[in-house]
This record gives C-alpha cells, sequence and structure tokens, in this order.
C-alpha cells in the first residue's frame, strides 16, 4: 500500500500533504499536515522524501513539486538496480540502504523541494563513491561469512521426517538439509561444523519426501541414509 500525491503545501513550518490511499475504492483524497510532532520544517521534508524514496509515496501525473518528484523516481529506479546488493543489510547487519536514502534527500531531494541550488555533479560523485564503498563492504562480510562458516538463507521448511531438522534455500540457490537449531530464522545459517547436507538440486523427488510429500517404502532407505549422516555430528 501506498499513497497517491496531488498536492504538497508549507504553511508556516507545517507541511501538509493532500493524498489518498491506493487500495481504498473509491479513490478518496484528504489533506493531512505531515510529521505534526517534529518542529523542524527541514527536517519534516527531509523525513517525508525518504519516504518517497522508500515508496510510501508517489506521486498523481498533476502533482506540484516537479522536479522533486521526477529526480525521486529517476534515482530510485537507479538504485534498485542494485537492490541485489542492499538486500544483503538485513544479513550482514548493515544500514547501507538506509544511510543512501538519507543521502539522496541530502543532497538532492530536500534542497530541490525548497528550490535551492543543486549541484547534481557532485551529487553523483558522492552517490557513486558510495555505491563502490557497498560493495567492498559487502564483499569484506561475504568472505567473513565464508570463513565463520555461516550460509545465507532465504527459505526454510521445518523436516519432520527427519526430527530436529530444517530444509533451507540459499541465497546461491543451493538446498541444503540442517540441524534446526543451527538456523536462526533470521537468514543465517551457522555451519560451522559443515553438518549441513547439500541435496542435488535435480532432485525434486528427495525434497518433497524430505518435506512430507510422497513417502514410500522405495523413498525410506535414501532418508534413514541422511538420518545416519546427521547423526554423525551430533
Amino acid at each position: 500500500m501506498y499513497y497517491r500525491v496531488k498536492n504538497i503545501s508549507v504553511k508556516g513550518n507545517k507541511l501538509f500533504v493532500t493524498a489518498a490511499a491506493n487500495n481504498v475504492r473509491p479513490i478518496t483524497y484528504s489533506k493531512e499536515e505531515y510529521d505534526a510532532k517534529e518542529e523542524d520544517l527541514r527536517e519534516k521534508v527531509r523525513s517525508f522524501a525518504i519516504s518517497a524514496l522508500e515508496g510510501n509515496f508517489q506521486a498523481t501525473g498533476r502533482c506540484n513539486k516537479e522536479s522533486f518528484w521526477e529526480y525521486a523516481e529517476t534515482i530510485k529506479v537507479k538504485y534498485q538496480l542494485l537492490e541485489s546488493n542492499f538486500s544483503c543489510d538485513r544479513w550482514y547487519d548493515l544500514n547501507r540502504e538506509s544511510e543512501l536514502e538519507e543521502l539522496i534527500a541530502d543532497l538532492v531531494l530536500v534542497p530541490l523541494f525548497f528550490d535551492e541550488p543543486v549541484d547534481f555533479d557532485e551529487a553523483k560523485r558522492i552517490l557513486t563513491n558510495f555505491d563502490r564503498d557497498s560493495k567492498f563492504m559487502y564483499e569484506v562480510m561475504e568472505k567473513r561469512f565464508k570463513e565463520e562458516g555461516k550460509i545465507i538463507i532465504t527459505s526454510a521448511w521445518r523436516c519432520d521426517i527427519i526430527p530436529g531438522t530444517d530444509v533451507v534455500y540459499t541465497k546461491d540457490n543451493k538446498w541444503y538439509l540442517c540441524k534446526a537449531d543451527h538456523y536462526n530464522n533470521h537468514g543465517i545459517l551457522d555451519n560451522a561444523d559443515n553438518s549441513a547436507i547439500e541435496l542435488d538440486d535435480n532432485n525434486y523427488e528427495l525434497r518433497r519426501i524430505l518435506l512430507g510429500y510422497d513417502i514410500s517404502k522405495e523413498t525410506l532407505d535414501e532418508i534413514n541414509k541422511l538420518k545416519e549422516m546427521m547423526e554423525e555430528h551430533k
């Protein structure tokens, strides 16, 4: 859900936004004060700009502050191309995407809102350096994770057929059977002891069995072998 913005206005140190929720019909616009508790107008605009970059506010075709919205949409498309990098923030306990949004707001969007001059070349230089530094930080963290035996998980399922285990799918598109207490349920598998068993990506039938489907006598031997392999690491 996001808000379709029809108009933005300022009165004194107050910021007003005329908007409508995109998922409510009929579409009904209302004018509300934005961030009424904040006393500093510039901070209100900064907060609004960051929220717009996050996709919470989108301009309608007739909304004012055209240069503000035009740059917000253009830059958002550009850095969304790097989403695979910024998606690592939550695993590496970094906040690079949030820092990028704050940087864009400070360098460009807030000045544009107030019709102040913007040095776009300088902004581009700073953002390019930020992108470069972010990639370096992710590479350092990726190397550290490998050294520590940590594996990034994007999906996980409890494996009832082998108690105490999970079936997990990694960021690198691999399948593992692992100890349930080694997966923290926040996207990190601790495999320092190498106990996780990589599953054949082409063996769809085995994954269905491990997840509780299609169990038959013919497949029990394969399941028992996996159980024995997991027992070896207890």
